[in-house]
């Protein structure tokens, strides 16, 4: 017997996602922007539905992490700005341009190569990102020794900028980093990141660098960390992971938000995650022949 409907399926509710976009925007400051991260299909939700949604609700931009899923927005008709996280190659330039999107850079010499693609077909918009411990992308910044970092490592990294900054076919727009453990009770390192990347930017100031956007904070810092953060000027706020809430499996939901270590989320974390409504019910149907 050949079943002619699927048996399991996702229904996604968009006002639950509408409400969960409400909720972040009201607890950001009114100066920041939320940025709804939307990669990876909306992580399972549908990118265009959630992007749209997630814009009519408070969010003014998207984070997406690669350049086909920015393409695939911009040919939905949506005109946010958009940020791609990932690497594109130089050769992408022309895409980048007229699609009018927003590419992170995290290497001088791609980003020479981004600029002579650009040459004579336009400017492309960039973000510098910064490793500030997360370890993943960006350029790598120091350890903090008291609070202060090495002062010839961390000019190499500001010599960097400065070269990316001076590209003739880049336009900088911003400079961001991203939080390793936000989420987690323990502030320690989530906190050892953010001195060393306000460290950072009060050396690019000094150097006469200072992109007008700054951002750091995901989902865990928006929620917990906002009276560290609020300070940085022109910042955006880029959420994700609680936007798209899956239903815990029991009544607990700290149960549902734990690390694979098995150590709890932090409970401010919680807290806020149990007054948000759910965005995905799976449903299975069992047929019996």
């Amino acid at each position: 017997m050949i079943l002619e409907k699927q048996l399991t399926w996702a229904e996604i509710d968009l006002n639950a996602y509408a409400h969960n976009i409400k909720e972040l925007r009201r607890v950001t400051r009114p100066g920041a922007r939320l940025m709804a991260v939307v990669k990876a299909n909306g992580y399972g939700h549908g990118a265009v539905e959630v992007a749209r949604t997630a814009l009519q609700n408070g969010a003014e931009s998207l984070g997406v992490a690669r350049l086909h899923e920015a393409v695939e927005l911009r040919e939905a008709g949506l005109e946010a700005p958009i940020l791609i996280f990932g690497y594109s190659s130089p050769d992408s330039a022309e895409t980048l341009i007229n699609y009018d999107l927003t590419q992170t850079v995290y290497s001088p010499a791609t980003a020479e190569e981004l600029s002579d693609q650009a040459a004579r077909k336009g400017k492309i918009k960039i973000h510098i990102k910064v490793d500030s411990g997360m370890g993943r992308l960006g350029l790598l910044l120091d350890e903090l020794a008291g609070g202060i970092s090495d002062d010839r490592s961390t000019a190499n990294t500001i010599d960097d900028i400065a070269a990316i900054n001076g590209l003739a076919n880049l336009e900088t727009e911003g400079i961001f980093t991203h939080f390793a453990t936000a989420d987690s009770a323990d502030k320690s390192y989530a906190n050892k990141q953010l001195d060393r990347f306000t460290d950072f930017l009060n050396r690019l100031n000094r150097a006469g660098l200072s992109p007008p956007v700054r951002h750091a904070a995901n989902s865990g810092a928006v929620i917990d960390m906002a009276h560290q953060i609020k300070y940085f000027p022109s910042s955006f706020e880029g959420v994700d992971i609680l936007l798209v809430v899956v239903p815990p499996v029991d009544s607990d939901i700290s149960a549902q938000f734990q690390f694979p270590d098995g150590k709890p989320c932090d409970p401010a974390v919680n807290d806020f995650l149990a007054g948000i409504p759910s965005t995905i019910n799976i449903v299975v149907k069992s047929h019996m022949t």
